[in-house]
């Protein structure tokens, strides 16, 4: 017998955004924080996080990639995970990916990365590029952000570039 957790769900709901993420990104971003429930609410519960996501894994609603970087081991959401989160109306507009772009992931890493520290910072309101890419979908907008979030009061949006990209893409995206 399984439970699933709202703090379960938050995890898939973070590979869902994310398309993947890496265990120890998903302790950092749904278990860092003091749990009231635990220790009081005294200390963090990253060993907790750790125990809750590998049993994700065991119970099938995350699935380790076939793909490695090093000692980097994205976890990807299965079915399985895409149906409870759906069945409890969450993530809607995420659909099942059977494995990830090689291409992406220090891209994506870098994103959670970011969007963590910046989320410590005061960011509020962070829409994932995969969210933002589905809502555009009927304006077939040709260029979508890495990110949008609310600081100070402003929208921003977030492009990453890890590689210079041709003159006439950038334009593109400036535009």
């Amino acid at each position: 017998v399984h439970t699933i957790t709202d703090r379960d769900l938050d995890v898939l709901e973070w590979v869902a955004e994310h398309r993947f993420s890496t265990a120890e990104l998903l302790v950092r971003a749904c278990f860092s924080s003091p749990d009231k429930k635990r220790l009081g609410g005294k200390a963090p519960s990253g060993i907790y996080g750790s125990v809750r996501i590998a049993k994700l894994v065991r119970d099938g609603f995350l699935t380790a990639s076939q793909y490695r970087i090093g000692k980097t081991v994205p976890l990807i959401l299965s079915l399985k995970g895409y149906s409870l989160l759906h069945g409890q109306g969450r993530v809607e507009w995420a659909q099942f990916i059977p494995e990830l772009s090689l291409g992406t992931i220090e891209h994506e890493l870098l994103i959670q990365d970011l969007r963590l520290k910046l989320t410590q910072l005061g960011v509020t309101k962070w829409r994932c590029e995969r969210f933002l890419s589905w809502k555009n979908r009927a304006k077939q907008t040709r260029f979508v952000p890495d990110a949008c979030f609310e600081a100070g009061g402003s929208t921003w949006y977030l492009e990453i570039e890890r590689s210079l990209k041709a003159k006439k893409r950038r334009a593109e995206a400036l535009e």
